[in-house]
């Protein structure tokens, strides 16, 4: 997986969706090299995960606000991985 990035605020950009709790367990050491030493970003469904400064640590369920979010590109991101049916659909098709 590629194409991830690290972005101010809650919410990804045109074109990129949050990171997903399996897929940061995944790509754990590339994601915590992406992310500054003492963030904390959001992950898709309210998960986050850490910077270096507090060890890296990836978490399912988070509900604070946090500053930062991990995004990956729509085009790289496999298409299974996409909550929404009709994307799915046609992205398969």
């Amino acid at each position: 997986m590629s194409d991830f990035i690290r972005v101010q605020g809650e919410t990804c950009p045109a074109g990129y969706r949050h990171v997903t709790y399996v897929e940061a367990l995944e790509n754990a050491r590339q994601l915590c090299s992406i992310l500054k030493e003492w963030d904390i970003a959001r992950l898709a469904h309210g998960a986050s995960m850490d910077g270096s400064g507090y060890g890296c640590k990836i978490r399912p369920d988070d509900e604070r606000r946090l500053g930062h979010s991990l995004c990956v590109n729509l085009r790289s991101a496999d298409p299974r991985d996409v909550p929404d049916i009709n994307f799915r659909y046609f992205a398969d098709a």
